[in-house]
């Protein structure tokens, strides 16, 4: 009896042990991210903020990317938490890719702002419009928290027929309605937004 209690604690710290590596592979992890997607009221172009929030560990990190897809992107922009400017940079590749890089950090954290417009993304159907960013949560390392947020044109009080991932909040505001879903920790990758007018 004792020999097999003894053998099921070693399994148990060699368990452990796996894990802490595991998770010691990242050089770096987002504590916070947050995608705000502002729906035009005319024509299909979606203004894009990504709020990143990066805990950076023992190695040097000054660059970060993101793929969304085939989409065409424009007036493509950062800046970092203390307001100074990234260099940003546009790749064509199978799916766009959007490169910034800041100045090389290490064992603190940092935070960037990474601004652009998807051009031709917003559907406009018959009975409704739908908003699809399949991209919108695909990181190579864990998000801690993380934030999809529609904001609606102003004046608008949209009907939501279906939103996901998981349960969303609508609220309105000085005539801007805002749906925010919130996953803790990041999950459900896809953004899918429908709804009336």
């Amino acid at each position: 009896m004792r020999i097999l209690f003894f053998g099921f604690m070693a399994l148990m710290a060699l368990s452990q042990t796996g894990c802490s590596q595991n998770q010691g592979n990242y050089k770096y992890a987002v504590s916070d991210y947050k995608a705000m997607f502002s729906l035009p009221s005319t024509g299909a172009d979606v203004k894009v903020d990504l709020v990143i929030n990066y805990q950076i560990g023992d190695e040097n990190k000054s660059e970060g990317f993101k793929f969304v897809g085939e989409n065409q992107v424009a007036d493509a922009s950062c800046i970092s938490e203390s307001g100074d400017k990234c260099t940003v940079e546009i790749q064509h590749l199978k799916e766009t890719k959007i490169i910034w890089h800041f100045a090389p950090a290490r064992n603190t954290t940092k935070a960037v702002t990474v601004s652009f417009v998807i051009k031709d993304q917003l559907r406009r159907e018959r009975v409704a419009n739908i908003f699809v960013a399949p991209w919108a949560g695909v990181f190579r390392v864990p998000v801690e928290k993380a934030t999809y947020e529609i904001i609606f044109p102003q004046g608008m009080n949209p009907k939501i027929i279906q939103a996901s991932p998981g349960v969303y909040e609508k609220n309105c505001s000085l005539g801007v309605c805002r749906l925010a879903v919130t996953q803790a920790p990041l999950v459900n990758r896809e953004l899918v937004v429908k709804y009336q007018e």
